[in-house]
């Protein structure tokens, strides 16, 4: 159990940061242990579903991000950045889906997709005030298996992102919706 649970992770989130070149300290060594641990569970969770999944990053900075990316949002990767009064945000959302696959196929899929931005070696970890991880895998029960159906579903207005997680189905979807209208509480943007 200590081989494991210390040993093999020390190794997993050190190389983790060296792939990245990410500067070792206290806070990436906290956010690499807490993005690996995610992506373990949601190796986990692939047991009751595994055709797609979708990790978004939200970042808090004590300053302003002085970096600059020619990277451009994709099906499978999305970057925002909003300077906030005394701190910046960003967030980074990766996506990967596949009707049929191996077990496991899906995180690794996340994995490469940022090591191939090489986009988190340029992020300052010494300045990281905060930050959270939302993630979710998916079994399409309704819709097609497409990056776009993958969560976390995501908006982007100007100045704004808006990101959502969801189970279920709602099956009476069209009755609710009919009665929200008749109370005048149902908006569309």
């Amino acid at each position: 159990i200590i081989e494991s649970e210390i040993f093999f992770k020390k190794k997993r989130i050190i190389e983790f940061l060296k792939k990245n070149k990410i500067k070792i300290s206290s806070n990436s060594i906290i956010f690499a242990r807490y993005f690996l641990y995610n992506i373990e569970s949601m190796n986990y969770l692939e047991s009751r579903g595994r055709d797609s999944v979708g990790f978004s990053i939200n970042f808090i900075f004590k300053n302003k991000l002085n970096f600059k990316t020619n990277l451009n949002n994709s099906n499978n990767f999305s970057l925002f950045y909003k300077d906030l009064i005394n701190n910046s945000y960003l967030n980074i959302t990766a996506k990967y889906s596949k009707r049929i696959g191996m077990s496991g196929e899906n995180s690794n899929k996340i994995i490469d997709i940022f090591n191939d931005k090489k986009i988190l070696g340029k992020l300052g970890f010494e300045n990281l005030k905060s930050f959270e991880i939302f993630s979710h895998t998916r079994w399409a029960s309704v819709g097609d298996v497409t990056n776009s159906n993958a969560h976390p579903l995501l908006e982007f207005t100007k100045n704004d992102l808006n990101l959502c997680l969801m189970n279920g189905d709602i099956n009476n979807y069209k009755k609710i919706k009919k009665e929200l209208i008749k109370k005048n509480k149902f908006f569309i943007n």
